[in-house]
């Protein structure tokens, strides 16, 4: 008895490595065991194995792995994570993830040996825990993103059909007494709960595929309307409020979803709430602040001004330049907050008989004056910001030139009427690039 991997030997063979996420357990086994069957290379096949560290036969467990693997003449790589005990699921499951990541290069695949009862359990596991449609989708066979590619090309297989290959085989695996534990939620769903639920509807697992196929096609449809609304709502990759407004609070709420997932960050239903609350239902002149983390722990501001919604990286954000120093302009100038460099502009910039030598360059403090080329009178720093529409938290990350103790120029935006060149002169100009792209 043999069965079929969803994924050919021909598209197989394409990929510099195929790793296996190896427990050590039945399906893995099998898995590893199919594979190794196949007209691969077996030099470019890995036995993938991690020792949680939890159990007290993990190393002998880890050992016996390694047997296996040299026996099927493939490679084998251990990863050690020595969790604490009574270590959540969810924990263990995100470190063993993290593993696979580091082994992963580009031109690599992953294969895992979930199959079709393992669909069904996660499918219920995350129903009865609350979840979206999206949810309801189960385990896709194929992920791709910027971490790895993961194929799953058991997922169309029963567990009976595993079992029977494995006893044919003759295969010597691991049972992980841990499996029976039902203080385990995914334990007790496939040791106590899904044995009942057959009992009454044998064809569970058929109305489980229906559940996934329907989420699946409602969640490709979601995603369409989320995308057409994005590309409207659009304006220099932030969200216009106007357009925003428009829409139906159903709308709104996958819009948010589809955004924020497309950079790696899963809101909740309630911040989503949150964010509808707070962004569109606040007063005009407010200036609400909602912050995020993305799947790697990377944080991130989500912030409204002028009419748009913007996210902003959390450590830049709020940064703050702080700096008073000289610069010849022969080199663009490196600060924290971005990068500042001089050209030379016809008819615009600061007149090069004036400046007798290096220019001084600082951070904004707070009650500067200044009185553009362009206009006839002198305004605060600050007024001049809001009326041009910039941002709060860029203000303070902008450098301020200064000629003998004077603001001479605020670099992309103004030249003082007192420094600058008439039109027919060539002057110095300034270029200022926030690394916030702002």
């Amino acid at each position: 008895m043999s069965f079929n991997l969803s994924i050919s030997e021909k598209e197989l063979s394409k990929f510099n490595r195929i790793g296996v996420a190896y427990s050590g357990g039945v399906d893995s086994h099998s898995l590893l065991k199919r594979l190794s069957e196949l007209n691969l290379n077996k030099k470019k096949i890995y036995a993938l194995h991690v020792n949680h560290g939890i159990n007290e036969e993990s190393d002998s467990w880890e050992k016996h792995c390694k047997g296996v693997a040299e026996g099927l003449g493939v490679n084998f790589q251990s990863y050690s994570l020595n969790l604490p005990k009574g270590s959540s699921e969810d924990e263990m499951r995100s470190l063993r993830y993290k593993k696979l990541e580091n082994w992963f290069l580009d031109g690599d695949v992953i294969l895992t040996a979930h199959h079709k009862e393992d669909q069904m359990e996660t499918i219920l596991f995350r129903l009865f825990r609350g979840t979206s449609i999206k949810g309801l989708t189960g385990i896709p066979n194929i992920k791709e993103d910027s971490r790895f590619i993961l194929m799953r090309p058991l997922l169309d297989t029963d567990k009976t059909d595993i079992l029977e290959f494995a006893r044919e085989r003759k295969l010597n695996w691991i049972e992980d007494l841990s499996n029976t534990d039902d203080y385990f939620s995914r334990n007790y769903i496939r040791n106590k709960i899904i044995p009942v639920i057959l009992k009454r509807w044998p064809n569970l697992s058929k109305a489980i595929e229906f559940i996934s196929r329907e989420s699946l096609q409602a969640t490709f449809l979601l995603n369409e309307r989320a995308k057409e609304d994005i590309d409207k709502a659009t304006l220099d990759e932030e969200l216009s409020l106007k357009y925003l407004a428009r829409l139906s609070d159903p709308r709104l709420r996958n819009l948010f979803r589809f955004w924020l997932d497309s950079m790696n960050i899963n809101p909740t239903s309630s911040v989503v709430s949150e964010i509808i609350s707070s962004f569109m239902n606040a007063k005009i002149d407010s200036s609400p602040i909602i912050r995020l983390k993305d799947s790697k722990g990377n944080k991130f501001e989500m912030r409204r001004y002028n009419g748009k919604i913007t996210l902003l990286p959390e450590e830049t954000s709020d940064h703050r330049l702080n700096i008073k120093l000289c610069w010849d302009m022969s080199d663009e100038l490196r600060l924290d907050t971005g990068v500042l460099k001089a050209t030379k502009n016809k008819g615009k910039g600061i007149s090069p008989a004036l400046v007798k030598s290096n220019l001084e360059v600082r951070s904004r403090i707070g009650g500067e004056k200044f009185c553009p080329a362009e206009k006839d009178k002198t305004k605060s720093l600050k007024k001049l910001y809001q009326e041009s529409k910039i941002p709060p938290w860029a203000r303070d990350r902008i450098p301020l030139i200064y000629i003998e103790n004077k603001l001479a120029a605020v670099p992309s935006l103004w030249i003082s009427k007192e420094f600058s060149v008439s039109a027919e002169e060539e002057g110095i100009d300034f270029i200022w690039k926030d690394k916030l792209g702002t």
